[in-house]
């Protein structure tokens, strides 16, 4: 993977433009946002980079999931196509993890790849998406499934304006800061149960984005370790489906890691202070669902969300806080999986009411 420079700086919004007179010869640039983000920071940041000598024009459109399509990934390359970009030229995206795939995915394609800089504006993105090379886009047959691996020439991150997104894009990116904290040890986790995290942003989003990068770089023998990082995601992906895709990311991961580790619990890797811990974290920021869950459709969900070419499916199962192994588990198995994270008994976990359903 390209080495590039991830700044996480009090401010550093307002300093872009010297940042892009520093590391690219004066040129076009296109500042990709959606309605939400352009409406706060984009329109300044033009006319600051215009000012700076760049030939600066601003592309947006309207936010959420639904709009992460390829109709947007098209409109944006058209846009940057009818106004004479070049290969040369430069795409700066500023917002979430939304904008991010589309301005990365459109960075990639156009014109066999030109650069780009992400400047995150929510936790989410800051903790996970802005790093590791992965832009993706929506189609109707299920999210994500339009891919590209492409890498910005560097990353900005302003904890002022993670702050100013306000509390409900704080309370979604929390579900990234968990995971991160099940992955990368007891310490860090001790210290997301401790609260605070709005006050020492630059240190929680740091830690994050180190665990991260410790498994984005692995290749060959080393491919399945990056594995780690789908720590949640089996059953999340299968929540969001039987959900009609309306929970959200941060509700749909945090439904999947209590799952994936209820059934840990259950087949005796994990302890259940463990789960009790987690669950605790994750319904203190609303990230469970309360729909109720069944068998059927979660394995249904499963097998439409998962490649299986070998008979079996690789779990991410945490054995212990930092301790998180890959599991290969045969499909004659994994009935018993998914009944062990569905129908887990509530009351043995200690679970806050209201924070499951299963039938």
């Amino acid at each position: 993977d390209p080495s590039y420079r991830v700044t996480i700086k009090q401010g550093v919004i307002k300093e872009i433009p010297l940042f892009m007179k520093m590391l690219f010869s004066r040129g076009k640039v296109v500042i990709v946002s959606d309605d939400n983000v352009s409406a706060i920071y984009s329109n300044d940041m033009r006319k600051s980079l215009a000012e700076a000598g760049f030939g600066a024009y601003l592309w947006s459109f309207p936010s959420g999931e639904e709009n992460k399509n390829m109709k947007t990934l098209a409109d944006l390359m058209e846009f940057m196509s009818q106004n004479g970009f070049a290969r040369s030229d430069l795409m700066l995206s500023v917002g979430g993890g939304v904008v991010r795939d589309i301005a990365g995915l459109a960075a990639s394609l156009f014109e066999g790849g030109m650069r780009f800089v992400h400047v995150p504006t929510d936790l989410l993105s800051a903790c996970d998406s802005c790093i590791g090379g992965r832009n993706r886009i929506n189609l109707s047959g299920g999210r994500n499934c339009c891919e590209s691996m492409y890498f910005p020439t560097a990353v900005y991150i302003d904890p002022d304006a993670i702050r100013k997104a306000g509390g409900a894009a704080l309370k979604n990116g929390m579900v990234e800061v968990i995971r991160s904290a099940l992955i990368g040890g007891k310490d860090f986790f001790e210290s997301i149960e401790q609260g605070g995290v709005e006050d020492r942003l630059e240190d929680v989003i740091s830690r994050c984005l180190m665990i991260k990068n410790g498994y984005v770089g692995k290749k060959g023998s080393e491919c399945n370790e990056r594995r780690i990082l789908y720590f949640g995601k089996i059953f999340s992906r299968a929540v969001d489906r039987v959900s009609g895709f309306s929970l959200g990311y941060a509700k749909s991961l945090g439904t999947g890691l209590a799952l994936t580790m209820r059934a840990a619990v259950s087949k005796g890797h994990c302890d259940k202070s463990i789960l009790d811990r987690t669950v605790a974290l994750l319904c203190k920021y609303d990230l469970i669902s309360e729909e109720c869950l069944s068998f059927s459709d979660i394995k249904s969900a499963i097998l439409k969300e998962n490649k299986i070419s070998k008979g079996y499916l690789n779990f991410v199962v945490p054995y212990s806080i930092g301790d998180c192994r890959l599991v290969k588990v045969d499909l004659k198995d994994m009935d018993d999986w998914i009944r062990d994270a569905v129908e887990f008994e509530p009351e043995q976990a200690a679970l806050a009411d209201g924070c499951f359903c299963q039938t």
